[in-house]
């Protein structure tokens, strides 16, 4: 039950955050969304749990899901009216938040990953989220970020 409170917590604490970072845009706020699939590692090994979060480059609403095991689960766009699982299609921005317990099994919400990953401003990861294509991704995190790497997954070459 504790990793429950965390990602609820960590969900709830940084949601706002990107908001007014960004801006929650409402251009289109009921724009479709597709879905959207995937796993994290740190240093070749998946991710405990965490929370990863997609900001449109072009505005509009943000999403944000859950790490579990390195698989990136329950990703929702919230917008002022509505919450809907999936991300709208677009160039994202993306923001990884994981607490200490992501790889030895410990309970807490200190980073344990360099801080970059979780700034809007200096994350090097993003994405591209196609209207139909397939949406799977691996974020290949490092102890260097220069050197992190997002892989499509099931795309044909």
């Amino acid at each position: 039950m504790p990793y429950r409170l965390f990602v609820r917590w960590a969900m709830l604490a940084s949601f706002p955050v990107a908001c007014l970072t960004l801006g929650c845009s409402q251009a289109n706020p009921e724009a479709p969304v597709v879905p959207v699939a995937g796993k994290v590692l740190f240093e070749g090994k998946p991710l405990g749990r965490g929370v990863i979060t997609f900001m449109p480059r072009a505005g509009g609403p943000s999403a944000q899901g859950t790490i579990q095991q390195g698989a990136i689960t329950d990703v929702v766009t919230v917008s002022d009216i509505s919450r809907r699982s999936g991300l709208v299609a677009g160039e994202h921005q993306v923001t990884i938040r994981a607490g200490a317990g992501s790889l030895d099994g410990d309970i807490g919400m200190r980073e344990h990953i360099p801080d970059v990953y979780n700034s809007i401003q200096k994350s090097p990861l993003s994405v591209v989220i196609g209207p139909e294509s397939d949406n799977a991704f691996e974020f290949q995190l490092t102890m260097d970020p220069a050197s992190a790497n997002v892989v499509a997954l099931g795309q044909d070459p």
